[in-house]
């Protein structure tokens, strides 16, 4: 007998699971599908929208450089786009950023590529392009060898010895070097350098090698015309020296130091020499100023006709010496500044002659405004007279150096005389009154002596002066004080009408005069000259400022004008000598 069987309800369960998981997996890859086909097709829209666009830039670039080059400007031919970028050739890389023309042009060029640097310690990559690129163009080089360790370097030395072999158009080279770097510059720069017009050499060492820097290029620099030699020195017969135009020796080492004869020797072959700079390189015999004290005519002077300035920093002795053995013409400028480590000849303080004659010969009347005479000196061992009495002055065209112990050292002084005004900056007191002046300023050390100034020696021929200016620290009733002819030993003072005092510090225990003492300084002044000031300026601290502010009106009873200033910082420098009142400005200066 059969049975019938019914399927369960778990089987129409999995029937029915089975039959939807078959449909969404049907529908899930038609899904998918359709997916992969729109990105697909998305791609290629945005492919070809890609395309469109890079061609479109391209279009635009062509558009451009076809726009450029129609353009006036880049119509130029190369050869006249480098005469124009020459003229900004230490920046010339934003040129290159115009058009392909321009940056063709620059890039090709090879004399922007011929002015570079090479510092050993830090070996920029671009040194040898720039030499590579350079071609045959005349080099402008500045070669800092700071450390021998880097000389050990061998693409260093490749790259100095490669640099160095190209001195044939070296046109320019500033050298900076150590001893240790001698045996390379002697071996490489040995070419003749025929176009080379500019050599700066400079040890950054400490070192005192008894040698001479030996002779480069073979001696062969015709076209030399601006030498610098610090803490080295070539022979002094070398052939470098013919030429030149611009002459300096800079900090030489005393074994170094040429002697005097072979320092005129090598000045007598450089008679188109316009500067000459000896900074602590002067030679110290005696046997050159020896014949400072002879009045014999001396045949071995160095005829300089052509030079325009002189600047000298040593001993006194030595560049006094020196200017007594060179002849040069009177419209040079001439600064000297005496060195704080040099010794000095006390022999040399017996009268003798300071200056060449010839500087200041037939110009105590008739000062040429186109002429400027600078005249320096830094030292606190001593302060200097330029002559001795009113007769002396009058039978000598220049001034004499004697010993004064009287005054107060000089620490600094820078002189300047410019047409008809004298601009005296001494930090003590220093003059130069053989020269007609009717403006004349004097600057003290804050370190001077209180008491009475020599303005009689500040003074001794200096009658035109009008205008008066002291600045510096001390007391405002002796300052005037010492302005009285009671107290400048005869001499005759010139007629002041205006003074201005500046900066006399209260604080400072300087001061010790009351408005009275002021007072009666400024009338026992106006008594005895006979000519009362026109105008006067106090100009002080505020301590000041308070004591004599109320005297303005009683001091002008005695003066025609008068002011009390209060000054705030300490004036500037460069600004000192300016004097401003309080509406306006006075025309001392």
């Amino acid at each position: 007998m059969g049975h019938d069987v019914q399927p369960t309800a778990s089987v129409d369960a999995w029937c029915r699971d089975t039959l939807v998981a078959e449909a969404r997996i049907r529908i899930d890859r038609d899904i998918v599908s359709a997916y992969e086909s729109i990105s697909k097709s998305l791609t290629r829209i945005l492919t070809r929208r890609h395309d469109k666009i890079n061609t479109t830039y391209e279009s635009i670039r062509t558009l451009r450089t076809t726009r450029n080059s129609l353009s006036k400007i880049c119509a130029l031919p190369p050869e006249i786009l480098v005469t124009i970028f020459s003229h900004c050739s230490a920046d010339w890389v934003p040129f290159s950023h115009v058009c392909e023309h321009w940056r063709d042009t620059l890039i090709y060029t090879p004399r922007f590529w011929s002015s570079f640097s090479i510092n050993t310690s830090s070996l920029s990559p671009w040194s040898r392009v720039k030499l590579e690129r350079s071609g045959v163009s005349p080099l402008d080089l500045k070669v800092a060898i700071r450390d021998g360790a880097s000389l050990e370097s061998q693409p260093t030395r490749e790259l100095l010895q490669d640099t160095f072999r190209q001195s044939p158009r070296i046109r320019t080279l500033q050298l900076t070097f150590v001893a240790d770097a001698i045996p390379l510059l002697v071996e490489n720069l040995t070419a003749p350098a025929l176009i080379l017009e500019s050599l700066m050499l400079a040890r950054c060492d400490n070192a005192d090698e008894s040698d001479y820097l030996p002779g480069l290029f073979s001696d062969q620099t015709p076209a030399l015309r601006r030498l610098l030699l610090e803490k080295c020195s070539p022979p002094m017969d070398s052939p470098v020296f013919t030429q030149l135009h611009w002459l300096e020796f800079k900090f030489v080492p005393p074994s170094l130091i040429p002697d005097a004869e072979r320092l005129l020797a090598a000045l007598r072959h450089t008679p188109a020499l316009r500067e000459l700079r000896i900074v602590e390189s002067l030679p110290l015999e005696t046997a050159i100023t020896s014949l400072y004290f002879s009045d014999q005519p001396r045949s071995d002077v160095v005829s300089l006709p052509n030079l325009r300035r002189i600047r000298m920093l040593g001993s006194l002795d030595a560049y006094a010496g020196l200017l007594t053995l060179l002849d040069f013409p009177m419209t040079t400028r001439l600064r000297l500044d005496l060195g704080l480590r040099s010794p000095l000849d006390p022999a040399l303080w017996n009268g003798v002659p300071f200056l060449p004659q010839k500087v200041f010969q037939d110009r105590r009347s008739s000062f040429d405004s186109a002429q400027t005479l600078e005249f320096t000196i830094s030292s606190h061992h001593c302060v200097y007279k330029l002559y001795d009495t009113q007769d002396e002055l009058d039978s000598r065209a220049a001034p004499r150096t004697i010993a004064n112990a009287r005054h107060k050292p000089t620490h600094h002084l820078d002189i300047r005389f410019i047409s008809d005004s004298i601009r005296l900056i001494p930090r003590s007191c220093m003059f130069l009154p053989f020269i007609p002046a009717s403006r004349l300023v004097v600057r003290m050390d804050q370190r001077a002596a209180v008491g009475l100034l020599p303005f009689r020696d500040l003074f001794r021929g200096c009658q035109q002066v009008r205008s008066f200016l002291l600045e510096g620290y001390g007391d405002f009733a002796t300052a005037i004080g010492a302005l009285n002819p009671r107290n400048t030993a005869g001499v005759v003072m010139p007629q002041l009408e205006e003074l201005h005092i500046r900066w006399y510090d209260g604080k400072a225990g300087y001061a010790q005069s009351t408005p009275e003492d002021l007072m009666a300084a400024l009338t026992e002044r106006g008594n005895a000259t006979g000519a009362p000031l026109r105008k006067l300026v106090l100009e002080g601290h505020y301590v000041l400022f308070t004591m004599f502010k109320p005297m303005v009106e009683i001091l002008k009873g005695v003066v025609s004008e008068a002011y009390i200033l209060s000054g705030g910082e300490v004036v500037k420098e460069d600004e000192w000598y300016h004097i401003e009142d309080p509406d306006s400005s006075s025309d001392l200066d």
